[in-house]
């Protein structure tokens, strides 16, 4: 598998930040991390997974990871919350992509911490979001 981790500069700590195993990026919502992925070969099989913890953003159009290709065309995304408090995972190639979308109220997702893992897996034809351990939505896209 492959597997994609970030690196931080202790001097600047705009938008990556830990000085150590075990720490974090803290995003404050007007800053982001860029990531060139043309020669990453994402596979058949992805699973994106980390701890958040919401601070107030639910009904705000927040995107946890936006990913697109060389032609601009969207392949990842996470909006966790949308506006609508709907927490959304896209993944797929080219001009479509596949999705699904499950409503959480503010308290499922401000102000403690949750494991979320993201998983698509393209043989079986399923998108899935798991919270905690747990199956909170899964789709079959074939």
């Amino acid at each position: 598998f492959n597997s994609l981790g970030f690196e931080a500069d202790d001097s600047n700590q705009d938008a990556v930040y830990y000085n150590s195993m075990n720490g974090c990026i803290e995003f404050s919502g007007a800053n982001y991390s860029m990531l060139e992925l043309s020669d990453f070969d994402l596979g058949s099989e992805m699973t994106i997974t980390f701890w958040a913890k919401g601070t107030g953003s639910a009904g705000t159009n927040t995107s946890i990871l936006e990913a697109y290709d060389l032609n601009g065309d969207r392949t990842i995304n996470i909006h966790m919350p949308w506006s609508n408090n709907r927490i959304y995972w896209d993944c797929g190639e080219g001009s479509g992509y596949d999705r699904i979308d499950k409503a959480m109220t503010p308290g499922e997702i401000d102000n403690e911490w949750h494991h979320w893992a993201f998983v698509k897996n393209q043989g079986a034809g399923t998108l899935k979001i798991f919270k905690d351990g747990s199956i909170i939505f899964l789709r079959n896209t074939i």
